[in-house]
């Protein structure tokens, strides 16, 4: 029961701004089974945005980006200028809220299929 701090399971780091985040949908949502994958993809759907990260774990991240992204949506999340401080680069993950900070600005919050492999913060902070 309960959402946000009280679903997270890994301790959760503020990097606001310091991590950019392509975040990729395929034009597909999951039907509701923990790793069950719904309708069929549609091209119409394909979106990618792109924007900065507000907090991240190795389980999940909090960032805003430029485009609305369904809740609901299996989107794939690449950190672009992590270097080796985030691996790896790439992580499925479902897009568990997508709130709109402003016209052009969504926060979305994303629990990754799996966890990250390495996730060091401090290298992050002098990227």
């Amino acid at each position: 029961e309960g959402g946000g701090a009280e679903r997270r399971v890994d301790e959760r780091h503020d990097v606001p701004g310091l991590l950019a985040v392509d975040v990729e949908l395929f034009g597909y949502q999951r039907d509701g089974r923990e790793f069950g994958i719904g309708p069929a993809p549609d091209a119409a759907k394909k979106i990618r945005s792109v924007g900065r990260t507000v907090n991240l774990s190795v389980s999940g991240m909090l960032a805003e980006v430029a485009d609305v992204v369904m809740d609901g949506s299996h989107c794939l999340v690449r950190f672009v200028n992590a270097g080796s401080a985030v691996r790896p680069e790439l992580r499925w993950g479902l897009v568990l809220r997508c709130d709109e900070l402003e016209p052009g600005r969504y926060e979305i919050a994303v629990r990754f299929d799996s966890p990250l492999e390495h996730l060091d913060i401090e290298a992050l902070a002098v990227a």
